[in-house]
Order: structure tokens, then C-alpha cells, then sequence
């Protein structure tokens, strides 16, 4: 008897098809490559943390704002191949992580998540979306 593995249709959205809001480009002698602007995605993540502190929830900065650039280069590198799930097992994290891969997939323009809804993100007002929508 063979182990074979199960044929189950991966529901993961496909990478994003247009260039990062606000982009970068890294050069390796003759490589390029265009990835989100770490500063942007940290401005963005400033913001959504200060919204939710002021909306009474909490937030954190210190491992999203210094995963910025790290974040951003590997979802450069993911997001060369359109069905990067199959080359790339990668965790999202639902704790201290998580609002810097929602403000860098906001600059990719990922997830159709805006400047708006992050600012809103896990607040009272929130519509249940914010959390179902995200993959």
C-alpha cells in the first residue's frame, strides 16, 4: 500500500498582479527587484496602530515595525510566481506580527485592504470582513 497525498484545491488568493503603492527597487549586481517601500509600510502600520490604540484596543509595534524590510523582500520573492503557494509555506501570524503583514499587503494592494479599513481594523466598527477576508 502506497501513501499517496490528498488532491485538495488550494483556496488561497493568487498573487498580486500590479506593482506595490509605494515601491523600492533592490539591486544584486544585475538583478532587480521591486518591492514594497519599507517606509511606507511602516508609515501605514504608525497609523494603524494609532487608530486602534485610540478606538480603546491594543496594538504592537515592535516586531512589525522591525520586520518591515524583511517582510517586504520576502513578499517580493513569494509574490514572483502568481500561484506562490505552491512554491511557499508562509504562516500568517495572528499576534504581534499581524498588523505589519496587513500594512505591507495594503501597499501591495493585496487583499483589497485600504488605508481606510486598516485605520478601522479590529475596532468596534470594524465590519466582520477585516478578519474573513484577509488569507
Amino acid at each position: 500500500m502506497s501513501i499517496k497525498p490528498l488532491n485538495i484545491k488550494n483556496k488561497l488568493k493568487p498573487a498580486p498582479t500590479m506593482e506595490p503603492k509605494y515601491s523600492v527597487e533592490l539591486k544584486d549586481g544585475a538583478h532587480t527587484l521591486k518591492v514594497a517601500d519599507p517606509k511606507a509600510t511602516r508609515s501605514s502600520l504608525a497609523l494603524m496602530n494609532l487608530a486602534a490604540v485610540n478606538g480603546g484596543a491594543a496594538c504592537h509595534w515592535g516586531g512589525p515595525s522591525a520586520l518591515v524590510e524583511i517582510m517586504s523582500v520576502v513578499h517580493a520573492k513569494m509574490f514572483q510566481n502568481t500561484q506562490w503557494f505552491n512554491d511557499f509555506n508562509f504562516v500568517n501570524d495572528i499576534g504581534h506580527a499581524e498588523n505589519g503583514i496587513y500594512a505591507l499587503r495594503s501597499i501591495l494592494g493585496y487583499d483589497d485592504l485600504s488605508l481606510d479599513s486598516l485605520m478601522g481594523f479590529r475596532s468596534i466598527n470594524s465590519s466582520s470582513q477585516d478578519t474573513v477576508r484577509v488569507t
